[in-house]
This record gives structure tokens, C-alpha cells and sequence, in this order.
């Protein structure tokens, strides 16, 4: 509705323009890769992430419904590795099951200590990651026609 009267370019209630004083501090629970990020978005304003407009979560929720359709997921035909963060707070580790459950081609490996950028968090989780990744695509080479 907000789009439709013009107003998708204004944020939500409770969000805002990218502001420092209100970093994300929800994606990873490793506090250097934290402040690592916290240095870079202090150094390159552009990538810094504020709250969404009316308009992003317009096309969120639309790009949602057409991806999560039951017939979408069929379809996919590549093996897909899902890592499922267990406190992941930006995306619900409930959906992650869900869309999992409708295809076999998609593995599900839950991490219930990662937050929402697995990649991004401490060694030992990663270290999960990369136990979980690694032999998937290994896998996936062996199992195709590919000649390296």
C-alpha cells in the first residue's frame, strides 16, 4: 500500500538511513570479524546497511512468494548444501527447514551456535562450516562429468 501511494522510498517505522550509532550487531557473535566490519562500513559509507524501505519490503515479500512456491522448489536440480544458522536473527531457521523438506537435492546441516553469517563467525564455527562444505563439493565433483 505504501508503495502504491508513492511512499516505497520511505523507510519503515523504527528504521532509518545507514547511521554508525546503529550498526548490525546480529550477523556474527565473533566480536574482531565484528569490528573488522564496523571498521569497513566506517571507511566505505556505501556499504553500510540501514533499515528497509516500504518499496524493499515490497519486492521482498513479492521475491519471497515466488521463490518459496512448492513447484519452484521441485524444480531446483542442483545439490544444494544449506547451512541453517540456529540463532540466525534475520532469517528464520524455521523456513530453512520448511524449504528443505520439499526437495532431497537440498542438504540441510544446522549450526545451532551461528548467527546469520556463518562464514562470518569464529573460528570454531567455521570450522563446522568448512567440515560440512568441503566434502559437498567434493561430492558434487565426483559425481558429475567434470574434468579438472
Amino acid at each position: 500500500l505504501m508503495s502504491t501511494l508513492g511512499r516505497g522510498e520511505n523507510y519503515i517505522p523504527g528504521g532509518g538511513p545507514p547511521d554508525m550509532r546503529t550498526l548490525p550487531d546480529n550477523l556474527t557473535s565473533d566480536e574482531q570479524r565484528l569490528k573488522r566490519n564496523r571498521e569497513y562500513w566506517k571507511a566505505v559509507p556505501a556499504m553500510r546497511l540501514g533499515g528497509p524501505t516500504w518499496r524493499w519490503i515490497h519486492e521482498a515479500l513479492r521475491s519471497i512468494k515466488q521463490v518459496t512456491r512448492r513447484r519452484r522448489i521441485a524444480e531446483i536440480r542442483i545439490p544444494v548444501l544449506l547451512l541453517s544458522a540456529g540463532r540466525d536473527r534475520v532469517v528464520s531457521p524455521y523456513w530453512h527447514a520448511h524449504i528443505a523438506e520439499m526437495n532431497t537435492r537440498i542438504r540441510i546441516y544446522n549450526i545451532p551456535e551461528s548467527q546469520h553469517e556463518v562464514l562470518q563467525e569464529n573460528d570454531n564455527i567455521q570450522a563446522i562450516a568448512w567440515n560440512q562444505i568441503t566434502p559437498f563439493l567434493r561430492d558434487q565433483l565426483t559425481d558429475s562429468d567434470y574434468t579438472p
